[in-house]
């Protein structure tokens, strides 16, 4: 599934979950809406799956409806992408990340490539979990020693299911030697972009501000060491 293009634009991999947990409708709603402002979007899902949008509210249920009835609302297949082609990589909140972005090789392939090229990546809440799948052939991770925002384990315990859950994102991301932070939040939730090279939003927050996703497109990669000692 593709925008209206514009061929002056750059363009933009939205990469979303096709499982059953879903998507967050109100982080996709934000997400594409932004970035099809500035962008050729692609949205593209494992297997081409059609995506089910969880946390529909009155708020955003009307543009989860009329998007459903676009004539571009099949994702493509993830397996077929060539990141080559994309300028950047967002990922939206999605519960189902941990189901089947965390373990795509179609996906570590695109991030790998991303990471090679400094090209930029933003990730949001659950979202987070997809760039677990990106390792190498030792098993160490791309972004080791990178700085990651994202949801906390205590946000993961209050969520049903936690006992169940094939990887914890927070602990992944610490024992392949990278930074984990949930700081730098607002009291009211909004996100407060980092210096490093991702950023990660609290799921239950209703207002994305669009400078800072704006700016999450800038803001490339960091090669400065996270705070600790961590280098890259």
């Amino acid at each position: 599934m593709a925008s209206e293009r514009l061929p002056s634009r750059p363009a933009c991999l939205l990469v979303a979950s096709g499982a059953a947990e879903g998507v967050s409708a109100q982080s996709f709603v934000h997400c594409f809406t932004l970035a099809s402002a500035a962008f050729n979007l692609q949205v593209a899902t494992p297997g081409g799956k059609t995506m089910d949008f969880v946390d529909v509210n009155e708020s955003n249920a009307r543009w989860v409806q009329d998007f459903r009835l676009k004539a571009y609302a099949s994702p493509a297949k993830l397996e077929s992408i060539d990141g080559a082609r994309y300028h950047a990589l967002l990922i939206p909140s999605c519960p189902g990340a941990l189901a089947d972005l965390a373990s795509s090789g179609s996906l570590a392939r695109i991030l790998q490539h991303f990471r090679s090229e400094s090209k930029p990546i933003c990730a949001v809440g659950h979202g987070v979990a997809a760039l677990c799948c990106a390792t190498n052939e030792d098993r160490s991770w791309v972004f080791q020693g990178y700085s990651v925002t994202g949801p906390s384990v205590y946000e993961l315990v209050r969520a049903p299911g936690f006992a169940h859950l094939p990887l914890v994102v927070e602990d992944f991301v610490k024992d392949a030697g990278a930074c984990f932070s949930v700081h730098g939040f607002k009291r009211d939730g909004d996100p407060v972009l980092r210096p490093g090279w991702t950023l990660g939003w609290m799921p239950q927050c209703h207002h994305v501000p669009s400078d800072a996703e704006r700016n999450a497109f800038n803001c490339g990669y960091d090669s400065r060491p996270c705070p600790g000692g961590l280098g890259s």
